[in-house]
């Protein structure tokens, strides 16, 4: 088992544990980028639905996330619920787009830009989902993420709605293997 140290970041709260806040801001990044790749879909008429880069992504997290000692379950639940919340951005962002003008991307934005900061994003993920199971706070963790969406000031409703989803399967406890739950000193 790997044990994993987890430096707090500076926007942390004193009850939230350091590890998920850590997967919270992750996860956080990820949605922005999501919103960006919306913005490009919906400028070059692209669907949101593209099955085989979220058979990629998986495969992908799936291979990292053996790096970080997760199971292959862990690692494909985690996932799915990243892509449906990516998708519940786009679709919103997607039909604002209908009526009212989006923004422009930045200069060199475009698809394959956003998907090389996606896939970088997918490690720290997996670092700190490792680093949340390891600590143990599966007693505690609906209450803990549920405090962390809903006590997190910036949020708009799209994006409370969209960390729900991608927290959906986080405290499920069949989803963490049996070495996940024991604590690593």
């Amino acid at each position: 088992m790997t044990c994993y140290e987890v430096a707090p970041p500076p926007d942390i709260r004193p009850d939230i544990p350091p590890e998920l806040t850590r997967l919270m801001r992750a996860v956080e990044r990820r949605n922005a980028t999501s919103h960006l790749v919306a913005i490009h879909k919906s400028k070059a008429g692209l669907p949101v639905e593209d099955l085989k880069r979220e058979q990629e992504v998986i495969a992908n997290a799936v291979e990292a996330g053996k790096r970080h000692g997760l199971s292959e379950e862990r690692v494909r639940t985690f996932f799915a619920d990243q892509i449906k919340a990516s998708k519940f951005i786009q679709s919103v962002v997607m039909t604002d787009g209908l009526f009212q003008k989006l923004p422009d991307l930045a200069p060199g934005e475009n698809l394959a830009s956003l998907r090389t900061v996606l896939d970088q994003i997918q490690e720290e993920l997996l670092f700190s989902l490792a680093a949340f199971d390891s600590a143990n706070h599966l007693e505690q963790c609906r209450n803990l993420v549920g405090t962390a969406i809903n006590n997190e000031k910036g949020y708009t409703l799209k994006m409370r709605a969209a960390m729900a989803q991608a927290t959906l399967n986080l405290c499920k406890m069949d989803r963490i293997p049996d070495s996940a739950l024991y604590r690593c000193d």
